[in-house]
């Protein structure tokens, strides 16, 4: 129960390996709209407004219905990214909210095929498309290389969903999330309706649904803390502060051993933070840093939270130096924990920090590290270099960015295969940006020199 409260807390969307679907994706009871005639599927770029602005004559506007939602417009890049006209599996699985969803299992073509166009478009908006239905609406992460589309038909009867698969002759089995629990009372019926509108974004009926299912329940409910973290949560995100803050302080005053009272205390610093009250957001993350468990993600982000907030507050005070320096070696353990591959945005928030503090050689020496296990991937690569720089050269460190700049073009130039356009594209940019910052240092030092000099210094009557 606890894990799936938590999961509908962070207002949990259906997930692709691809990136994160977009909440158009749900679908209601009785809507299936797949082309049951065969498998045709295409993966269409979503363009931007500038895009469009610029060039319109490149680019179409694609008027088609999301699974379960109304009619939609896009400007889209007419020319599909791939197409697909062979599924090799499918998986139905129903979720712990009684919820359906598909994952489609791609051909090992196909899956190879999705996995460099992920590898080569991080951040891009993107739609798997059947005839006139968008399929799923999908935002970029990195490189995917599970070979699944993954569509949501939120509370749509299982038999229609099978009847598809069927019909399009795809071999296919069903899982069953085992039930977040068994409703035990009237309130339990209510919560878990609840939680449902919630997965499915119908979002006018969450706060009525829940608000009943404490009235039902009453003070000796015993998801009382939970329906009340949920509350407080989805009153939060509206905006709609001092109901929020009664859900969290309830918790906090009524629910002491509640083994999510942290979560509520999070809400709470949130609130005090945007009712400008940043002394006592200070003072909730040092309780959450303390009672958290050492290094995970919760006490991580209070104390970088804490760290901000004691920088803007009081710069100059030694508080501020021990609490930096205190987030710098919780990630330092953090990272000791992690493997390469995973741990550079962790890296790079600690770079940040030690340079911060002054400690330019303890930073270089992290940087060093990185850049000799860069990703395989040119564009994930030159994504990290280009970081690197960003947080060296705010830091007055010129010199050793435009150094490690030009030996990453270097290097990219002997090493990638530069008759393809995106490398190619991808060493311009690099260049670009080092001979930008070079040009900028190299007037700046001018400019340094020449206030330097005799006659720049020397005052009018002395001339």
């Amino acid at each position: 129960m606890r894990t799936a409260i938590a999961l509908a807390v962070m207002f949990a969307a259906p997930l692709c390996m691809a990136g994160v679907v977009s909440p158009e994706a749900t679908a209601p009871p009785d809507a299936i709209a797949l082309d049951l005639s065969r498998v045709n599927f295409r993966l269409l770029r979503v363009v931007s407004d500038e895009e469009l602005r610029a060039n319109p004559d490149a680019y179409e506007i694609l008027a088609a219905t999301p699974l379960g939602g109304e009619i939609v417009s896009l400007p889209v890049d007419p020319q599909p990214i791939m197409t697909i006209t062979d599924i090799e599996s499918a998986v139905i699985h129903r979720d712990v909210y009684h919820l359906h969803h598909l994952d489609l299992h791609m051909t090992n073509a196909d899956r190879e095929a999705f996995a460099a166009v992920t590898a080569d478009n991080p951040g891009r908006r993107m739609l798997w498309v059947s005839g006139d239905t968008i399929l799923a609406d999908i935002t970029i992460l990195g490189r995917d290389t599970s070979g699944i589309i993954r569509l949501f038909f939120g509370d749509t009867p299982y038999e229609r969903i099978e009847s598809v698969v069927s019909l399009l002759q795809i071999p296919h089995t069903l899982e069953v999330a085992e039930d977040i629990f068994t409703p035990e009372s009237e309130a339990d019926e209510v919560l878990l309706q609840a939680l449902q509108a919630l997965q499915l974004h119908r979002n006018d009926q969450v706060i009525p649904l829940l608000t009943r299912c404490l009235e039902v329940g009453g003070e000796d409910y015993g998801r009382r803390p939970q329906v009340l973290l949920v509350l407080g949560d989805v009153y939060l995100r509206r905006g709609q502060l001092p109901e929020a803050k009664l859900c969290f302080q309830a918790i906090h005053q009524n629910h002491p051993d509640f083994p999510d009272l942290l979560l509520a205390l999070r809400g709470l610093r949130d609130i005090a933070a945007l009712q400008s009250d940043p002394e006592e957001a200070i003072a909730i993350d040092r309780v959450i840093v303390r009672d958290a468990e050492r290094g995970s993600d919760m006490a991580l982000a209070a104390q970088t939270d804490l760290v901000e907030r004691l920088r803007v507050l009081h710069p100059d005070v030694e508080m501020t130096t021990t609490e930096t320096q205190r987030l710098v070696n919780m990630l330092q353990t953090r990272l000791a924990t992690m493997g390469i591959e995973e741990s550079f945005l962790l890296e790079a928030r600690m770079i940040n920090y030690q340079l911060l503090l002054g400690q330019s050689d303890a930073a270089l020496r992290v940087v060093q590290t990185r850049l000799q296990h860069l990703p395989e991937n040119a564009n994930e690569a030159t994504l990290q270099v280009l970081l690197i720089a960003s947080l060296l050269s705010q830091n007055a460190l010129v010199e050793e960015t435009i150094e490690i700049l030009s030996d990453f073009a270097e290097q990219f130039e002997t090493e990638q295969d530069l008759e393809n356009p995106v490398n190619q594209q991808i060493l311009e940019q690099v260049q670009t940006v080092t001979q930008e910052l070079s040009d900028a240092y190299t007037q700046s030092m001018a400019g340094t020199a020449d206030t330097a000099s005799p006659e720049a210094t020397a005052s009018p009557e002395t001339e």
